[in-house]
């Protein structure tokens, strides 16, 4: 009994840091295709209905000082990067994030 409760709580913690760790996984899977050129990765991150501009714009542009990166609530996150300056809004898809807005 013990050991099952134990294991479900584990469990139950790695769920909590998945689900708060996961826009920064997408981020830096963005990152990669980025770097990469990798257009078709690329866009299966952008919700290119909702977000209204094309991404790809970006490309090629490089910023060297910090981004700011939080939580706006459960299902939004925000990234500010300096150099650009843009905002990327990102909102839960599933398990998965999608860029859905572009300031």
């Amino acid at each position: 009994m013990q050991k099952t409760r134990r294991g479900l709580i584990i469990l139950i913690l790695l769920g909590i840091g998945a689900w708060f760790a996961s826009p920064y996984w997408v981020l830096y899977q963005i990152h990669n295709a980025v770097e990469q050129r990798d257009y078709q990765k690329l866009l299966t991150y952008v919700d290119l209905k909702q977000a209204k501009i094309n991404p790809l714009m970006f490309i090629g542009k490089h910023h060297d000082g910090k981004d700011q990166a939080h939580y706006m609530g459960l299902n939004t996150f925000m990234v500010t990067t300096h150099q650009l300056p843009v905002t990327f809004i990102l909102t839960r898809d599933g398990w998965s994030w999608k860029i859905t807005q572009i300031e």
